[in-house]
């Protein structure tokens, strides 16, 4: 069954919009204090507008929206409070960034969603059916 997109960014949106840069950053850093085996990769110099979370035995673990608190944060056998050290951002449990398990009404996305950009041409994906992978070459 795929999941909704647009109802993820939505929600994520209402609950949480990062008021600066700066308050993103501490995020960031809280999330690196989860383990010491975590990095976070994000190059704010280069426009990135997610934060790539990785765990330096697990491999790529979370992504994180620069501008609305949303969080893609992956099932796996380490168990960490995410919800608890994150509290005010909308936290999504996946079970992988690969699987094509997604769909988005993209129509009217950034007219709901303005903090998220498109950077490539929405024909470039399958709007129907997605991976977090492909939505984040998207949207980055």
């Amino acid at each position: 069954m795929h999941r909704n997109m647009s109802e993820i960014l939505i929600e994520a949106r209402n609950k949480k919009k990062f008021d600066s840069v700066e308050e993103f950053k501490q995020i960031l850093d809280r999330i690196k204090l989860i383990d010491k085996k975590i990095i976070i990769d994000w190059d704010d110099g280069a426009g990135e507008e997610w934060g790539t979370v990785k765990h330096l035995e697990l491999g790529i673990i979370g992504m994180i929206h620069s501008k609305i608190g949303v969080l893609f944060w992956k099932d796996n056998e380490k168990t960490y409070n995410i919800g608890e050290v994150l509290a005010n951002i909308y936290i999504v449990k996946v079970k992988d960034f690969n699987t094509n398990e997604w769909f988005i009404k993209s129509q009217n996305i950034n007219q709901i969603v303005p903090e998220l950009n498109w950077n490539e041409p929405e024909s470039a994906m399958d709007c129907n059916n997605f991976c977090l992978s492909d939505f984040y070459v998207m949207t980055i």
